[in-house]
């Protein structure tokens, strides 16, 4: 399985408490407009509703490869090939500093992830 970062910053997976595997940034950088709008005033508190504009810099879709991407592109796209970084690490200075596991939206991805997962186990 092949992975792009389509985001600006090094993705480091962490697997017992230490990196495993940097992504470093490809160089191109996948983003989606978001538009907030306030539909009305509850006590006091603004309510908004949030759409999304098309996709930028997203690839199409490539045999093999996943790409990963920000979690609101691809909860907005909901392509089976986007991932985003999920489970935060943090480092001293409480920054993220890497994540846990990589997270798919849609079932196809999982059912793919468990193919290969069975491939490599077989191998």
């Amino acid at each position: 399985m092949n992975f792009v970062n389509l985001t600006a910053h090094d993705v480091t997976i962490y697997r017992d408490g230490a990196p495993f595997r940097t992504f470093p940034p490809s160089g191109q950088v996948a983003r989606i407009a978001v538009n907030t709008t306030i539909v009305c005033d509850v006590d006091g508190i603004p309510i908004s509703m949030t759409s999304y504009g098309q996709p930028e810099g997203l690839p199409p879709r490539q045999a093999g490869t996943r790409f990963i991407v920000s979690r609101m592109l691809k909860d907005a796209v909901r392509r089976p090939d986007l991932v985003s970084p999920e489970g935060p690490v943090f480092g001293p200075d409480r920054k993220v500093i890497g994540c846990t596991s990589l997270d798919v939206s849609v079932a196809d991805s999982i059912e793919e992830a468990l193919l290969y997962r069975m491939e490599r186990e077989a191998e």
